[in-house]
């Protein structure tokens, strides 16, 4: 299992774990793309370290959910999935996804900053399929996730190219005319064939 350092945001290997199956919350499990290992990311919001974030929403399905952050730096961030095995072109798929935003939520300014500020704002998610030549093809966008409490978002999609890896994108809502600090919780993702 890794860990996000709390100074500087690296992961920190604690220890391996078995099968992404076993673990708790395979939304949050990751499969290393060249090793045989399985990693978790967690952190850890503990009062006597400066945490990344505070959060006080529950996850969705088991104890960890993943948020993604937009800055009023124009900054946004992303999490990215390597498939076990590339989503066949002109094939039938189905993304089921868990989304939510949380009524606070206070995180840094960036990454090396102390700095916090309320990032109560709710964030677009875009979701986009990845080629092995590196191209991104918009798969689809979730917009107006302004509630409180989990809902699941579905969509049903054919692959357009052969993809290789998923990426989940926050973004700025269409409707705010500048950037700002805002948030999206995702939990629970799953991806079939149909």
């Amino acid at each position: 299992m890794y860990r996000f350092h709390p100074s500087d945001g690296s992961l920190v290997l604690l220890n391996i774990q078995g099968d992404a199956r076993e673990v708790a919350n395979p939304a949050f499990s990751r499969h290393h793309p060249r090793l045989n290992v399985v990693y978790t990311c967690t952190e850890d919001c503990h009062e006597n370290i400066k945490p990344i974030f505070k959060v006080y929403t529950l996850a969705q399905d088991g104890d960890q959910f993943i948020s993604l952050v937009t800055r009023a730096n124009q900054s946004v961030e992303c999490i990215g999935q390597l498939l076990e095995k590339s989503l066949s072109i002109d094939s039938t798929y189905l993304l089921e996804i868990y989304l939510n935003s949380s009524e606070f939520f206070e995180s840094r300014t960036s990454i090396k900053s102390t700095e916090t500020a309320d990032f109560n704002i709710a964030a677009d998610l875009e979701v986009y399929g990845l080629t092995n030549a590196g191209q991104y093809i918009l798969i689809d966008v979730y917009e107006d996730i302004k509630h409180y409490n989990w809902k699941k978002y579905t969509t049903t999609f054919k692959a357009l190219k052969e993809f290789a890896a998923i990426e989940f994108r926050a973004f700025f809502t269409f409707d705010q005319l500048l950037p700002y600090n805002g948030h999206i919780l995702i939990d629970n993702i799953t991806l079939s064939r149909l």
